[in-house]
């Protein structure tokens, strides 16, 4: 867009006594941005919506109606390995505990066999 025309919205937004904030984002979601002014425009003859406005509504209006499903996809989306393992490390050495299912996992990533669940039943055949 270009960045007098932003500007002017600014403004405008300015005299209507909201206070504005910027935020960064990336190429895709410019684009999604773009994508949505133009469908919330087109044939829209009772005035013309900018994209502070589009924004602001939308950030408002999925506030009010997120659901669990659509945080577990979006914590899935940006899931980072190493943020989780210092997070389970933290929680063990304050806990003391380790869960058996992760003990098992580290037992195998350092290269010790899973002990069997039926160690005493198994016989060797001579």
């Amino acid at each position: 867009m270009d960045n007098n025309l932003e500007k002017k919205e600014e403004e405008k937004e300015k005299e209507k006594g909201d206070e504005l904030y910027r935020i960064t984002m990336t190429r895709e979601a410019e684009k999604a941005l773009g994508d949505m002014l133009e469908k919330a425009n087109s044939g829209f003859i009772g005035g013309k919506i900018n994209r502070t406005q589009l924004v602001s509504w939308t950030l408002i209006k999925m506030s009010q109606d997120i659901n669990e499903s659509s945080l577990q996809e979006l914590r899935s989306a940006h899931f980072d390995d190493i943020s989780a393992l210092e997070s389970l490390f933290r929680k063990a050495k304050d806990s003391g505990e380790i869960s058996p299912e992760l003990r098992e996992i580290l037992m195998k990533e350092i290269g010790f066999a899973a002990p069997s669940k039926r160690a005493g039943k198994n016989k060797v055949d001579k």
